[in-house]
């Protein structure tokens, strides 16, 4: 009976201490407002989390009440977790809502760079009025897409995921493809940030 107590191994549990709350800071663009709270035990245990924020927050613009953001931890300062935009995107119902009264839609997906050589996946929302002739239709989807990718290589990592910029190269993107085609609206439905 002694022997099978001496076997027995003994669990033993680490003490990590209390949590600690840390406030996260958005990036420059956004003025290093405030989006939220985490808790980690450790500074080095936030790297890489992420936080999903609608950007009606940040702008105060109800024009983006139906957008969000989703920022990525990627520093600490004392007690800020300093972030970066990770993901832009339009929510489901909003896409939705917009495409019920349009007899043609297209969403294309495709990747572009930055002027400082980051890589973006981006899908793009396009809505007609008029059902496209199948002759016309790779014409006006890959003219979308160079007329995008040359807006979104003109601007640094740091400036793309402002709302303005997205909606502009949008209204600037139907104007081109209208030499086509009647087009009624164009818009960044996605846009995400692609490893290296």
């Amino acid at each position: 009976m002694a022997k099978q107590q001496a076997k027995r191994r003994v669990k033993t549990t680490l003490k990590k201490g209390k949590k600690k709350w840390f406030t996260a800071i958005a990036p420059e663009l956004f003025n290093k407002q405030e989006i939220g709270e985490v808790t980690a035990f450790e500074p080095k245990n936030l790297i890489g989390r992420v936080l999903d924020v609608n950007l009606m927050m940040l702008t105060r613009s109800p024009r983006d009440q139906s957008k969000k953001l989703v920022f990525e931890i990627v520093d600490t300062r004392g007690d800020q977790a300093i972030t970066e935009p990770k993901k832009y995107y339009l929510l489901d119902s909003y896409v939705q809502r917009a495409s019920r009264r349009y007899k043609g839609r297209y969403e294309p997906v495709f990747y572009v760079s930055t002027k400082d050589e980051h890589k973006l996946k981006v899908k793009a929302h396009i809505l007609l009025n008029k059902r496209v002739p199948v002759s016309l239709r790779s014409k006006l989807i890959n003219t979308a897409k160079e007329s995008l990718a040359k807006k979104f290589a003109k601007q640094p990592l740091s400036l793309v995921f402002d709302s303005t910029f997205l909606y502009k190269i949008g209204d600037e993107t139907k104007k081109e493809l209208k030499k086509l085609f009647p087009i009624s609206k164009v818009d960044i439905w996605k846009l995400s940030r692609v490893k290296k």
